[in-house]
């Protein structure tokens, strides 16, 4: 099965990307609200991981590709909902 991982996934694109693909890709998804996540996780309970992330910030990339790396050994999409 492919990984994708989407940036942005608690907006309303963000969200709807989650819907079309988490029945058929690996999906992990990335936002900076904690809270937002936590809902986004109950509604897609097929997500395979979350990362906590402010994209301007670049040593939380760097913590978060780090983090992905440990968790899977390829992505093959990255897709931006920003």
């Amino acid at each position: 099965m492919k990984t994708v991982l989407i940036t942005g996934a608690t907006g309303g694109i963000g969200d709807s990307i989650c819907k079309l693909l988490v029945k058929h890709y690996k999906v992990f998804v990335v936002a900076r609200n904690q809270e937002k996540v936590k809902k986004l996780l109950e509604k897609y309970e097929l997500i395979k991981g979350h990362f906590i992330c402010d994209l301007g910030n670049k040593n939380q990339i760097k913590q978060m590709v780090d983090k992905i790396s440990e968790k899977t050994a390829i992505v093959q999409f990255k897709l931006n909902s920003l």
